[in-house]
């Protein structure tokens, strides 16, 4: 991310909450002031899936059942509300999006 997010705990309960734009419920386990892990929930699929925020990145772990179709959405809605300049890079750092 171009922006870094300024204050996790914040940033956190916004995404997390399972309202509109992200429709993530998620349960943070804030590790330190600049490090998240999250369990969450799709709330458009039920498909649960594994995060690890800091200020300058979230990393998103499927499960082998989850539906893929939560990275986009994610990407795009945090594209529109957060920082526009977001990308989406595959394990090899390679831009997917």
């Amino acid at each position: 991310m171009e922006k870094e997010i300024g204050n996790l705990k914040i940033f956190l309960d916004t995404l997390l909450s399972g309202n509109k734009p992200f429709r993530i419920f998620g349960l943070p386990n804030l590790v330190t002031d600049n490090f998240a892990n999250v369990f969450a929930i799709d709330l458009h699929t039920n498909h649960k899936f594994n995060m690890e925020i800091t200020p300058k990145t979230i990393r998103v772990y499927l499960y082998k059942n989850s539906c893929g179709n939560v990275l986009t959405r994610l990407m795009t809605n945090l594209q529109q509300f957060y920082d526009s300049q977001i990308t989406l890079r595959g394990s090899d750092n390679e831009q997917l999006i």
